[in-house]
């Protein structure tokens, strides 16, 4: 299956790509191309938001109950919100909430 750049085969996984693309594309470093300097783009923004998300809910302290980590692990390869991939390695996220 042809993995990049991204195509039938994204889409057939249901990939988001417009979306993702525009996520990545704000975490790119100059001059990064390619499956792996995307990958990295998009786990960089996955961080970026969750910390958003972390310092939002501290702020409120008193005010929210808690946080609920959706989908903390892959239950096979794939693009998702999970901080664990299919392999158990930790995403750039994992440190985010630790």
């Amino acid at each position: 299956e042809e993995l990049w750049p991204p195509g039938a085969g994204w889409q057939r996984h249901n990939a988001d790509i417009e979306k993702l693309d525009r996520y990545a594309n704000w975490f790119l470093e100059p001059g990064e191309d390619g499956l792996e300097a995307f990958i990295q783009a998009s786990q960089r923004a996955q961080a970026a938001g969750l910390q958003i998300l972390i310092e939002h809910v501290r702020r409120r302290k008193g005010l929210t109950g808690g946080l609920a980590v959706w989908q903390w692990n892959e239950p096979w390869p794939s693009i998702c919100w999970s901080v664990i991939d299919y392999f158990g390695r930790q995403k750039l996220a994992y440190e985010t909430l630790r």
